[in-house]
């Protein structure tokens, strides 16, 4: 429990928080008090990659931050509380931004999402299972960090999609032991 907490708060301070708390569940909230601060585009990677290393701390493996239209941000540890956001009724043209050690999403996991418009695919990530994004007729942007053709499947149903290649090399080695596909 000592690991977790000193993992955490090397995190926080990576962040700028300067508070700390005496426990787990103390932290969490202290940083994601902070990851609310940082809503613009050019922090929410930053913000998510955070995130990512706070769940990898106390072993949660997955983590997407969802932009909405009016602006505001919200990150998810849970990829069913995602997809309910992303399919309420209030949230119209949601970008959504797949966090650090989620290396798969499964066929269908986004099938449905009316108001998905874009997906930010991380270099990690290397399998997409087919029909993944099946039925999100808004969705018209996929931005893969990976090289051309990396993964294998394309537009995997986004038929409205286009797809960036943003070209980054994958790691050396892409170790699959931990594999957390959502």
């Amino acid at each position: 429990m000592g690991d977790i907490l000193s993992k955490l708060k090397m995190v926080s301070e990576k962040m700028g928080v300067i508070e700390t708390a005496h426990t787990i569940e103390e932290q969490i909230d202290l940083i994601s008090e902070a990851l609310d601060k940082t809503p613009t585009s050019t922090n929410i990677a930053e913000a998510l990659d955070d995130l990512s290393e706070v769940a990898k701390a106390i072993g949660i493996n997955y983590s997407i931050a969802l932009r909405f239209s009016d602006g505001s941000v919200e990150y998810y540890l849970d990829s069913g509380d995602a997809i309910g956001a992303i399919n309420a009724d209030s949230a119209p043209k949601v970008e959504a931004y797949i966090g650090l050690y989620v290396q798969g999403v499964q066929s269908g996991q986004f099938v449905d999402c009316y108001n998905l418009a874009k997906v930010m695919i991380p270099n990690q990530l290397y399998n997409i299972g087919n029909n993944a994004f099946d039925n999100c007729p808004n969705l018209t942007e996929i931005i893969i960090d990976r090289p051309e053709n990396s993964i294998s499947g394309a537009p995997w149903g986004a038929t409205n999609a286009t797809i960036t290649w943003t070209g980054r090399p994958v790691p050396d080695s892409e170790n699959h032991d931990d594999d957390t596909i959502i």
